[in-house]
């Protein structure tokens, strides 16, 4: 029972640390939280089955409601080093839901994220994490956003509702760092390299590609045609996105210098 108990106690310790809640009880061998926050998002329904092993406290088979869709995971706490490790699964998280607790969803945007993540970090120390993870996001309207459809031809809520994220991402030096990230709909695509700052700040480089549909279908020459459009306008409209997350900055770049 001592160590139950020792469990809530360390994790509402935590929590408290970083300014986070934590509602908290213990079931036999099952620590149960009605509500967890942390960084400003909220957690429901959270069960974990917490353990000592070693000097390594952690909390296992971890599940948690997240704004429509679901959690699960494992988190340890080294109780010498005071090092976090972490893997996190999302499935089907209302995009949203997420943003109108968050900071508000002015645009509206919408879609289901799913993904997972892996990390360690010094506790209370977000600036030093390390890690990795995966992100998508299907059945989105992230091409509507302003700054978005600056690079596109033609209306990019033509096709509405039907964007994916894909984006694989590593975290370093205090940034998400971002190789290969896709975000496609019917009619355009975006591929896009950089970082994002923990803090916001953003250093992206954007090259979008266009769907062009009537020209491909041209007997001939279409299948000629297309791809050297593609590349043309690819080259032409390629973007640099610096500023912060709340307010973006996109430049034009077509030689992509904007990330040097």
């Amino acid at each position: 029972m001592k160590r139950w108990l020792l469990a809530c106690l360390l994790a509402t310790a935590a929590a408290a640390a970083d300014g986070d809640t934590l509602v908290a009880a213990v079931e036999g061998e099952i620590l149960h939280a009605d509500t967890i926050e942390v960084a400003g998002f909220r957690l429901r329904d959270v069960v974990a089955t917490p353990r000592m092993l070693g000097r390594e406290l952690q909390f296992a088979q971890i599940q948690a409601k997240a704004y429509g869709g679901n959690l699960t995971g494992i988190v340890a706490v080294g109780l010498d080093d005071e090092l976090v490790r972490a893997r996190l699964d999302l499935a089907q998280v209302d995009l949203d839901r997420v943003l109108r607790e968050w900071r508000g969803n002015p645009s509206s945007l919408v879609g289901g994220v799913s993904g997972w993540i892996e990390f360690t970090m010094p506790s209370g120390r977000p600036d030093q994490i390390n890690g990795r993870g995966h992100l998508r996001l299907d059945g989105g309207n992230l091409l509507q956003l302003p700054m978005l459809a600056l690079l596109l031809a033609g209306d990019p809520t033509a096709s509405k509702n039907q964007d994916v994220l894909d984006m694989p991402f590593e975290l370093k030096d205090g940034r998400i760092h971002i190789q290969a990230g896709t975000l496609a709909s019917p009619s355009a695509s975006l591929q896009f390299t950089g970082t994002i700052g923990i803090d916001g700040s953003l250093r992206l480089l954007v090259v979008p590609t266009f769907a062009f549909n009537l020209v491909d279908r041209i007997w001939g020459i279409g299948t000629l045609v297309t791809p050297v459009l593609t590349m043309a306008s690819s080259q032409l409209a390629r973007a640099a996105v610096r500023g912060r997350l709340s307010e973006p900055v996109i430049v034009l770049d077509p030689f992509g210098s904007g990330l040097d």
